[in-house]
């Protein structure tokens, strides 16, 4: 039912003439909806009078009980109210009020012409305006709720992958290695040891202090201290943090022995860590990109992965690692914002990027580690003609 006023219409006036001036005579209402609700007035009847409602060419309409005022002289003023809901197939439709009896001489009536307001809404339309807002919420809600279980469930396939990893096993061609050894490498300050801690994060959930954080790789006195430090993600994946570069200047012949010697210690996947938010950062990487990632694949039979921290600060200053370092593959590549000791909560698509990289690695470390088994082969099968070739006769 709408909140309008109750529409009164006045009988004309009698003896003693109505005192309710709202509506004289007949006369139009508008209302804002179909539902209303309609008073009719007798004033000053005595005896009391018989009241009727009925909307044009319809049965009487049920009345709600009467009201009587009663005036000084004893006369009352009578008042009928109906709750009248307006037919669908029109947006205007006459009342006639009917009263019958001595007071007013027998039968006195007036009509008043209702009109829905342009625009107005039906308690249906209403219920419907509010209704549906709310089932909209509804199902946005519920596709949100799918959407974060669907990624949920994304980064849990991801953490089962690598938690499972094992190189060689049956599906995957057979490797000489059991184990997979990923290495960072890079300037220093750059954000290895976060690195380390965020892909551990996003593979177990719970953030530790893996690797320490420090602003740099340095003493006082100028000199190395950080040394090549394994952090085992599982007991088939190994994270080498390796000693970091002072400037993208300095000698790289330690990065390639690290690459090839100690076999345990192998590098099957080399992975350059770099801050790229400065102009001169930016310009000495691109130089050192030049020759670097050939010299890696052309001595250690590799080929590298990069890693660009400070995802935050480089997308809101327009900076794109695939414009800015061309040479490099755009699926050789991530743009990341490492978890910190003092943020981090968990961000579901963080980690699964993080996941993802790692995986990528891994499958870059099975195709190194194809390459170096099957280089490995034609050198054995070299130095095997070569020793048959100078064998004394009748030896072979």
């Amino acid at each position: 039912m709408s909140q309008d006023k109750p529409i009164h219409k006045v009988i004309p006036p009698y003896e003693n003439g109505p005192t309710f001036d709202k509506c004289q005579g007949d006369c139009t209402k508008e209302v804002n909806g179909r539902e209303f609700q309609l008073s009719c007035t007798v004033h000053g009847t005595k005896p009391n009078v018989t009241i009727s409602l009925k909307a044009a060419g319809k049965s009487d309409i049920t009345l709600l009980p009467a009201s009587f005022e009663t005036r000084e002289d004893g006369t009352s003023d009578q008042t009928v109210y109906a709750n009248v809901s307006m037919s669908s197939d029109s947006n205007s439709e006459a009342y006639t009020c009917n009263a019958r009896g001595e007071a007013v001489q027998g039968m006195a009536n007036a009509t008043i012409t209702v009109t829905v307001k342009s625009g107005g809404l039906s308690v249906g339309a209403i219920v419907a305006v509010i209704a549906i807002p709310l089932i909209v919420l509804g199902l946005v809600c519920f596709l949100v709720f799918k959407l974060t279980r669907k990624k949920r469930e994304s980064l849990e396939k991801l953490r089962t992958q690598i938690r499972t990893y094992k190189p060689g096993d049956a599906t995957e061609s057979e490797l000489s290695v059991n184990k997979v050894n990923l290495g960072l490498f890079g300037v220093m300050s750059t954000g290895k040891s976060a690195f380390i801690n965020s892909v551990m994060f996003a593979l177990t959930g719970e953030y530790h202090k893996h690797a320490d954080e420090t602003t740099d790789d340095l003493m006082a006195d100028g000199i190395v201290t950080k040394e090549k430090t394994p952090y085992h993600l599982t007991s088939h994946i190994t994270l080498f943090d390796n000693r970091g570069l002072q400037t993208y200047l300095d000698d790289t012949t330690q990065y390639m022995d690290q690459m090839r010697y100690n076999v345990s210690e192998r590098i099957h996947c080399p992975i350059h860590v770099a801050d790229a938010r400065g102009e001169t950062a930016t310009n000495d990487l691109n130089g050192f990109l030049i020759k670097f990632p050939e010299e890696v694949e052309k001595l250690c039979g590799v080929k590298m992965k990069y890693v660009f921290t400070h995802k935050t600060d480089m997308e809101s200053n327009g900076r794109d690692p695939r414009k800015l370092f061309q040479r490099i593959p755009e699926e050789d590549m991530i743009l990341v914002e490492n978890y910190t000791h003092e943020n981090h909560e968990e961000d579901v698509e963080r980690s699964t990027e993080l996941l993802k990289f790692i995986l990528s690695c891994l499958e870059r470390a099975k195709c190194n580690i194809e390459s170096m088994d099957r280089k490995e082969k034609e050198r054995k099968e070299e130095q095997l003609r070569k020793d048959m070739q100078f064998a004394p006769a009748g030896i072979h």
